[in-house]
């Protein structure tokens, strides 16, 4: 995976996007797993940006990663605003 090459010893946190256009997908709840195992393996913060999070195609459901568990969502900022999608 990506994200496991990409990791160094001096990263505080990881910042991730919810990447809706132009085709309306999120993250599986697989995807989001591995990504919180990365973050908690090596004690990063997760700054999770889900502007855009209410914008999917009908084949796709949104997860907040915050949802996975306690101990993830401890460990993640939320940047939500419903101005960008209402």
């Amino acid at each position: 995976m990506l994200l496991r090459r990409l990791y160094s010893p001096t990263l505080g946190y990881l910042c991730y996007v919810i990447l809706i256009n132009p085709v309306g997908r999120c993250f599986t709840r697989g995807e989001l797993i591995n990504i919180a195992d990365i973050c908690t393996r090596h004690d990063l913060i997760i700054c999770a940006d889900e502007i855009h999070c209410d914008i999917l195609l009908d084949q796709f459901s949104y997860l907040p990663i915050a949802t996975l568990s306690p101990e993830i969502a401890k460990r993640c900022i939320m940047l939500m605003a419903p101005s960008k999608t209402w």
